[in-house]
């Protein structure tokens, strides 16, 4: 009699055992799923940066270019004065 509790004893024992690693099984794979989730998202966010920065060196380019130009612009004007003085 006492073996026949033993054994139903394990065999409960056994059984809680296998659902609860069924549980970690499933948690497993759910911890993989989230850690492939944060991976796109991280992938996404620096393709976004990168394209962040490439603009804003084509914004900084430009606003040197327009730069330059003003300055010639002075440049020539001032130069069309003073020429237009000597004469």
């Amino acid at each position: 009699m006492k073996l026949a509790e033993d054994n139903k004893n394990l065999e409960d024992q056994v059984l809680a055992l296998t659902i609860e690693a069924k549980g970690l099984g499933m948690r497993a794979i759910n911890a993989e799923a989230l850690v492939r989730s944060w991976d796109a998202k991280i992938a996404r966010i620096w393709l976004a940066l990168a394209a962040t920065d490439k603009e804003k060196e084509e914004v900084i380019s430009d606003k040197k270019m327009i730069q330059q130009k003003d300055f010639n612009d002075v440049y020539n004007v001032h130069e069309a004065n003073f020429n237009r003085c000597l004469r």
